[in-house]
């Protein structure tokens, strides 16, 4: 299986961080279950519930790609340093907004940051999967806070059933409970950033060298900025063009490759390579 094959490559700290998160992925379906059998016909709409497990099997499979799907920069590109300046690190080829990653010994595409909690890179090539995770794991976390909870507590004092039964089962939700703040407390440090690199097309280590660039694209930012080119193309330039495509865990047809990039022409040059000899030694 593809995603067992990277545990050669994970130090203990990845391998901990990988099995935390399988380990919620487990419990949390298998409280799913428990509850769409216990809980959910006490207020007769276990229909609303499939809305969860669906949710849930959509975190999965994006969690499996963000873990599976290479980032590293294409051995044709890495070879051609005649084209692309050689890495400072390993020596190959390293195209714009490349990033020579030290935990995974390579060059990686528009690298975003190295994820634990994934044993990969956040880059080109998984950063729309890594995005939906965050957002399949925050509807999902709004839902047991905001649904499954206060219902558990109901269902806790007002049992239809053997109380004793009842009671046991809504345990597991106490436990659901606390999965969810935990999951939010793991999300949500990564999450502002990487939603904000989106709509102004900047990575995690581009926020870093160049500072907070604001929420939306502007006339500012993409002074600062070169490959922001408004915030509906940026989106665009990751999940493609139509809301089916863009909301599913599958490659999005984009005009960007990851290697070469639109430029706005509005950002200032001199900035421009201020960042850059920073960059470079970052």
């Amino acid at each position: 299986m593809k995603f067992f094959q990277n545990i050669y490559r994970w130090d203990n700290d990845t391998k901990i961080s990988i099995s935390i998160v399988l380990i919620g992925f487990i419990m949390t379906l298998f409280i799913s279950f428990v509850d769409l059998f216990t809980l959910y016909p006490q207020f007769n709409f276990s229909w609303i519930y499939l809305f969860y497990i669906v949710l849930w099997f959509l975190s999965f499979v994006c969690y499996y790609k963000c873990v599976t799907t290479s980032t590293e920069v294409p051995e044709n590109i890495k070879m051609d340093i005649s084209t692309y300046p050689a890495c400072s690190k390993c020596g190959l080829g390293k195209p714009e907004r490349a990033h020579h990653c030290s935990k995974c010994n390579s060059c990686i595409l528009e690298m975003d940051h190295h994820c634990n909690y994934i044993g990969n890179c956040v880059g080109f090539a998984n950063k729309k999967y890594f995005l939906l995770l965050l957002f399949y794991v925050t509807l999902m976390i709004l839902f047991i806070l905001l649904v499954n909870t206060p219902l558990a507590i109901y269902a806790f004092f007002y049992p239809l059933r053997n109380p004793f039964y009842h009671c046991v089962f809504r345990l597991f939700d106490l436990i659901h409970c606390i999965l969810s703040v935990y999951g939010f407390t793991l999300i949500a440090p990564t999450a502002h950033v990487v939603v904000k690199g989106l709509f102004c097309n900047y990575t995690t280590i581009e926020f870093i060298v160049k500072g907070d660039m604001g929420w939306v694209s502007s006339s500012e930012s993409r002074k600062k900025n070169k490959y922001d080119l408004g915030t509906l193309r940026n989106i665009q330039q990751i999940f493609g063009i139509g809301l089916l495509q863009a909301l599913l865990p599958i490659p999005s047809n984009t005009t960007c490759n990851g290697i070469n990039f639109e430029t706005n022409g509005e950002y200032n040059e001199a900035l421009e390579n201020q960042y850059n000899e920073y960059y470079e030694d970052y």
